[in-house]
């Protein structure tokens, strides 16, 4: 993917997901089962959520939704949470820094954000973490 100046992040949630939102405006580690739509000053948007390819459980992304049309999923815009604003108006940047596509990395120059197969502890999750620090076992620095 090019690297695009992202102006908008909506997270698109299954019921009962809507604690999400909350944790993203504190700066707080969270997770979902729907998808991340990341929004770009040229009119692009990228949907970012699990997959089954390379392996059963890992992270996806692409210019259409991964659910159906008719998913019942409600949207939120976090652009402005804690989690997200240091990468807006930014240059990012897409890159997978773990095996099997399982962390993906979105950064700029001066912040970075990372979507995860991982749920409740652990890998091979049908759900995104949104995080800054690598869960276990991919953080080195613990």
């Amino acid at each position: 993917m090019p690297v695009r100046e992202l102006v908008q992040v909506r997270y698109r949630l299954l019921e009962g997901e809507e604690s999400a939102t909350s944790a993203a405006i504190l700066g707080e580690s969270h997770d979902f089962g729907g998808e991340l739509v990341l929004g770009f000053r040229d009119g692009h948007e990228v949907f970012v959520s699990w997959v089954g390819d390379p392996v059963q459980y890992a992270i996806g992304a692409r210019e259409d939704s991964h659910f159906r049309a008719d998913a019942a999923l409600s949207e939120h815009d976090v652009s402005d949470s804690r989690m997200w604003r240091e990468l807006l108006g930014c240059d990012v940047s897409f890159r997978f820094t773990a095996a099997d596509n399982q962390i993906l990395e979105i950064s700029s120059i001066e912040d970075r954000v990372l979507v995860c197969a991982f749920e409740c502890g652990h890998w091979w999750a049908d759900a995104l973490t949104i995080c800054r620090q690598e869960p276990a076992p991919y953080d080195v620095r613990t």
